[in-house]
């Protein structure tokens, strides 16, 4: 056990306890679930209903993450007992987390029943249109006897356990709007996410608060609501709150999700790399902005890149490079040209190396050009690794849209085939990337034994057909 660990189960001693504030307290008690000890957790049992809601809150937190199904009774009473909706989520959530199959399966049972009829229906036969269809309905008359935010949690309890649960929730938060109504439920699908360390889900709402503007500008104490104006913190504490996903709220936001991060990387690297992995492929370039100058007298013009705004992104991936930021991280710029930089910028670069498989995930699956710069570059550094991956895979890479990516696997067939002919699938693939390099190594392939491919018709077509001149002269 860790000297931080010890230090963390010494602050719940009756007589050390007695000393701390509240805001100490609860801290002391999220650091435990965070690091997931579970000898803290009949301690942690008999703290409940002993403090403020916040301290439950925090409680309910950590005995969830350390996974002591000795405490599944105590969440069940205390989601029972508790008057505060936040503490009765979270105690529910490490429910969950602690009751076995059987158990899990009968409360999503008694979810399902009390679903809408139509819903239920086309639920129970794995309709996916048909489920689409009735929430549209009931959308548009009116959810009656359950909210539709309300839903939407139950949907991603049910998620945990069923993947036709979870293909639907995926579709709705990628493109349900962040209002009023439906925000609360989106920030506590967040939370609940970076509790059971849902990767996907973290990953694409945090890209969701990114990418969308916050509906109630910076400052603002007073907002327009049916033609009046209110205080905005007493109408946004409300049940039925008119205002949801302010400014501020998104910032806050952005900046937990890298706090999230950042202790994960010292606390348990292999869910760092879960969680950063689900991030950073929820990343899409339709999102990115244009590169852009800004005049500035003092120390020349700003070079804002198309990842400027992202925060996440620059956390992870810029930390040792000629980018700056304002104070809260939320823009990034230089005062250098945006060039591409060979040396590693990335943070936690030591776990990345230790990771080699997740960063070929995001060769092979992301959508971002910034992570496959990132993925490419830290690959090349474990050829260990490199020499393992398959040639399929390689082929795949081969002809990957982003240069990093396809460059990165023209060096390791490069490699592979240094002392040997190019077999002829291998051609066609080189001549197909979109790489000029890769376009002239299969070029001299060719030229070292041109008569042995004067009858190969389909390299003839691949080669009179080819987009690049160079493959066609």
């Amino acid at each position: 056990m860790s000297a931080a660990d010890q230090h963390l189960l010494s602050q719940l001693a009756p007589e050390t306890w007695r000393k701390l504030s509240s805001q100490q307290r609860t801290r002391c008690i999220w650091r435990i679930g965070e690091r997931r000890l579970k000898l803290a957790v009949p301690r942690l049992v008999s703290l409940l209903e002993q403090g403020e809601a916040m301290q439950d809150y925090c409680l309910a937190y950590a005995i969830g993450r350390c996974g002591d199904v000795g405490a599944l009774e105590a969440m069940h009473f205390l989601q029972q007992r508790s008057k505060h909706d936040a503490v009765r989520r979270m105690a529910l959530h490490a429910w969950l987390q602690l009751a076995d199959a059987v158990q899990r399966q009968q409360y999503f049972n008694n979810l399902l029943d009390s679903w809408p009829a139509r819903l239920r229906s086309a639920w129970q036969a794995e309709d996916e249109v048909g489920v689409h269809e009735a929430l549209k309905t009931l959308n548009e008359n009116g959810w009656q006897t359950l909210l539709f935010s309300n839903w939407l949690e139950q949907l991603d309890q049910v998620a945990t356990e069923q993947p036709f649960a979870s293909k639907i929730l995926l579709t709705i938060v990628r493109t349900v709007a962040l209002k009023p109504g439906v925000f609360r439920a989106l920030r506590h699908l967040y939370k609940a996410a970076e509790f059971r360390a849902d990767a996907e889900i973290f990953g694409i709402l945090h890209q969701r608060f990114e990418t969308t503007p916050g509906s109630v500008p910076h400052g603002n104490r007073w907002v327009s609501v049916e033609r009046r104006y209110v205080r905005y913190m007493d109408e946004v504490v409300r049940a039925d709150s008119r205002v949801a996903y302010s400014a501020t709220t998104r910032d806050y936001l952005r900046r937990r999700s890298w706090r999230t991060l950042r202790r994960l990387a010292v606390d348990d690297a292999p869910a760092f790399i879960n969680m950063a992995v689900g991030a950073l492929l929820a990343m899409h370039d339709r999102d990115a902005a244009p590169v852009n100058e800004q005049a500035n007298s003092r120390h020349g013009s700003r070079l804002y890149g198309p990842y400027s705004r992202w925060l996440l992104l620059n956390r992870l991936l810029h930390t040792t490079d000629d980018w700056h930021c304002n104070r809260l991280g939320s823009s990034w710029y230089r005062f250098t040209p945006l060039a591409e930089n060979h040396a590693r910028q990335e943070a936690f670069a030591e776990i990345w190396d230790q990771h080699p498989d997740a960063l070929l995930n995001l060769l092979e699956h992301s959508q971002c050009q910034a992570v496959h710069a990132f993925a490419a570059r830290a690959l090349t550094d474990n050829p260990s690794f490199c020499s393992q991956i398959g040639l399929p895979v390689l082929a795949n890479l081969l002809h990957s849209p982003y240069l990093s990516t396809a460059r990165f696997a023209f060096q390791l067939c490069r490699q592979r085939f240094e002392n040997s002919q190019l077999e002829h699938r291998w051609l066609l693939l080189m001549l197909q990337s979109n790489l000029p390099e890769a376009h002239q190594y299969a070029l001299d392939s060719i030229s070292r034994n041109a008569l042995a491919y004067c009858a190969d018709t389909p390299l003839l077509l691949v080669i009179i057909c080819s987009p690049s001149e160079l493959v066609r002269s």
